[in-house]
C-alpha cells in the first residue's frame, strides 16, 4: 500500500508532463519528450550557475588541504537549497491535500499515508539538492585525487543529507499546521513565515560572493569555527572526503533527525490533517447585505482566493515585492549608481538605451508573476458553480485578468518611478517606462489565461500542483522572459535614435500583442471555458 500511495503522490506531482489534463489521455511522445527536455534544461541552467562557485572554491581550498571545508561549505548551500525548494510544498502536501478525508476513511493505516507523503517530499528535496550537489561533486573529483571512499561517500551523502532536509522541512510543516489549527486565519502565519524565509534566503544569496571571498582569504579561521560550532557540517565535510568514522556519524545523526520528526508528526497527523483550521462556529445574525455589481463580485472571489491561498500568493506574487524593493535600494544607492555610471564612461548609444534596459529588467521580474496561468485550474471541482451562474463568461475571465493586472501593474509603476528617480530620468521617460510595464502586464495576463484555458487541470489534490507544476506556469514564465528580451531588442534598435522612440516602440509592440491576446480571450477563450 505504501508503494501504491507513493506512486499516486508522484503521479500527481508530474502528471502534467505526461497526461493531457483536459482529456485525461497520455500526451504524444513528442510532447512528453519536449516537456522532459525543458525540465532537464532548467535544471542544467541552475547547475551551471552553481558550478562556477564550486570551481572557484575547489581551486582555492582543495590544493591547500581543505577538502572537508569545501564539502562543508557547499554542503551547507546544498542543504539550504533543498530546504528552500521543498519547504513551501511540505505543509500543503502533508496536511492540506484534498483527499485526506477520503484516504483516512479507508482501511489504510494513517502511518502509511503519512510515510508516503513524506517519501514524496524526500524525493523532491533530493532533486533540489542534486541541482547544486552534483556540480560540486564533479568539481571536487576534477581537483582532488580520487579513491574509492571519496567517490562513494560523497555520492551517498546526497541521499543521506536528504533525510536531514526532510526532517527540517516536515517539522516546519508540522509547526505551521499545529499553530494554524488554533488560528482563525491560518494563512497569515504561513505567509509571514514564508516571506521571512524568502528574505533571509535572498539576502544570503546577494552576499554570497562577499562571504566566499572572506572564507577563501581566511580559510584557517573559518575551518576552526566550523569544526567547533557547526559540528554537523564538519562531519558532513570529513565524511565526504572518505573519513569512514565521520561518514557513519553523519548518517546516524541524519537518520536520528528523521525518526524524531516522524515520531512527532505521527502522534498528531490525524488531528492536524482533519482539523477545522481554527474556524469557530458563529451564531447567525440577521444583517443587511450590500449588493455588488457582477464584475466586482467576481473580482472579490478571485482576490479572496489569491490572498487566502499561501502557495498561490507566494509563487505567483513574489515579484510584486521584489521589483519595488530593488527600486528602493537603487534610490538609496543613487549616489553610488551615478558614481559608477560616471566612472564607466559609457558611449552615448548605451546611455540612450539605459531606460530600455531598466524597462526590460522590470518586465523580467514580473514575468515570474502570473496570476492568470493557474487561475482556471484553481477552480477545481467547484468549476460547475461558476459555470452555472447567470453571468457572462467574459465577466468571469475579465475578473481573472484584472486581478493579475492590478496586482502587478501598480507596483510596476511604483518601481518605474523609483528607478527613474534613482537614475535621474526625466518625467517623459518615466511615463514611457511605466506605460511599457503596464502593457507588458496586460499582455502576460492575457497570455497566461489563454494557456490555462487550453490546458486546465481540475483533478488536483492540493494547490501546489496547478500553481507550481502545471505546464501553463512554465510556459507563461518562458513567454514572459522571451517578451522582456524581445522588448529589450526592439527598444535598443529604436533607442539608438532617441530614448523616447525606443520606449515608444516597446509600448507599441506590447500594446498591440496585448490587444490581440485580449481579443483572443474574448472569442476563443470564451468558447474554451464554456466547453469545460
Amino acid at each position: 500500500m505504501f508503494l501504491l500511495l507513493l506512486k499516486k503522490q508522484m503521479t500527481e506531482l508530474f502528471r502534467g508532463y505526461f497526461v493531457d489534463r483536459k482529456t485525461g489521455k497520455m500526451r504524444p511522445k513528442s510532447q512528453v519528450i519536449m516537456f522532459i527536455l525543458l525540465f532537464i534544461g532548467m535544471l542544467v541552467l541552475v547547475s551551471n550557475a552553481f558550478s562556477g562557485i564550486a570551481k572557484v572554491l575547489a581551486a582555492s581550498l582543495i590544493p591547500e588541504g581543505y577538502d572537508w571545508l569545501y564539502f562543508a561549505l557547499l554542503g551547507a548551500l546544498t542543504i539550504a537549497f533543498g530546504i528552500f525548494g521543498s519547504v513551501f510544498n511540505t505543509y500543503s502536501m502533508l496536511y492540506l491535500s484534498k483527499d485526506n478525508d477520503m484516504l483516512l476513511s479507508m482501511p489504510i493505516r494513517p502511518s502509511v499515508i503519512l510515510n508516503s507523503r513524506m517519501a514524496s517530499v524526500y524525493i523532491l528535496s533530493i532533486i533540489y539538492e542534486a541541482v547544486m550537489y552534483i556540480p560540486a561533486l564533479i568539481e571536487y573529483w576534477k581537483a582532488a585525487e580520487k579513491n574509492a571512499l571519496n567517490i562513494v561517500f560523497p555520492s551517498l551523502n546526497l541521499f543521506i543529507s536528504g533525510f536531514a532536509v526532510l526532517a527540517l522541512t516536515c517539522l516546519f510543516g508540522w509547526l505551521i499546521a499545529l499553530v494554524s489549527s488554533h488560528m482563525r486565519n491560518k494563512n497569515i502565519l504561513t505567509v509571514i513565515f514564508s516571506l521571512g524565509f524568502f528574505a533571509l534566503y535572498y539576502v544570503a544569496m546577494f552576499r554570497l560572493n562577499i562571504f566566499l571571498n572572506v572564507i577563501m582569504s581566511r580559510a584557517d579561521e573559518f575551518a576552526a569555527k566550523i569544526q567547533k560550532y557547526v559540528y554537523f557540517l564538519y562531519i558532513f565535510g570529513k565524511g565526504s572526503t572518505g573519513d569512514t568514522k565521520n561518514f557513519i556519524i553523519f548518517a546516524l545523526i541524519s537518520f536520528a533527525l528523521f525518526f524524531i520528526a516522524l515520531s512527532i508528526m505521527s502522534k498528531s497527523f490525524i488531528r492536524l490533517a482533519t482539523a477545522n483550521k481554527g474556524m469557530k462556529k458563529k451564531a447567525y445574525k440577521s444583517e443587511a447585505v450590500k449588493s455588488k455589481k457582477i464584475g466586482a463580485s467576481l473580482f472579490s472571489k478571485e482576490l479572496s482566493r489569491f490572498l487566502n491561498t499561501p502557495i498561490y500568493l507566494l509563487n505567483s506574487g513574489l515579484g510584486i515585492l521584489i521589483a519595488p524593493v530593488g527600486a528602493i535600494i537603487a534610490l538609496i544607492k543613487r549616489a553610488d549608481i551615478h558614481r559608477v555610471l560616471g566612472a564607466m564612461n559609457m558611449p552615448e548609444q548605451v546611455t540612450l538605451i539605459l531606460p530600455v534596459m531598466i524597462t526590460a529588467a522590470i518586465c523580467l521580474v514580473y514575468s515570474m508573476d502570473n496570476l492568470t496561468a493557474p487561475s482556471v485550474s484553481l477552480e477545481g471541482k467547484s468549476l460547475w458553480i461558476l459555470r452555472s451562474l447567470p453571468v457572462d463568461t467574459k465577466e468571469i475571465l475579465g475578473a481573472k485578468i484584472r486581478l493579475h493586472f492590478i496586482f502587478n501593474s501598480v507596483p510596476a509603476v511604483i518601481s518605474a518611478i523609483l528607478f527613474g528617480a534613482a537614475f535621474g530620468f526625466d518625467i517623459i521617460t518615466i511615463i514611457l517606462i511605466s506605460a511599457a510595464a503596464v502593457l507588458f502586464n496586460l499582455m502576460t495576463a492575457a497570455s497566461g489565461l489563454m494557456l490555462n484555458l487550453k490546458k486546465p487541470d481540475f483533478m488536483w489534490t492540493n494547490e501546489t500542483i496547478p500553481v507550481k507544476q502545471d505546464p501553463p506556469i512554465l510556459f507563461s514564465m518562458l513567454i514572459g522572459m522571451g517578451s522582456s528580451a524581445a522588448g529589450l531588442g526592439i527598444g535598443a534598435v529604436f533607442g539608438m535614435i532617441h530614448t523616447y522612440l525606443g520606449l515608444a516602440a516597446v509600448c507599441a509592440v506590447y500594446g498591440l500583442v496585448a490587444l490581440l491576446l485580449l481579443k483572443k480571450v474574448n472569442t476563443k477563450g470564451v468558447k474554451l471555458f464554456e466547453n469545460m
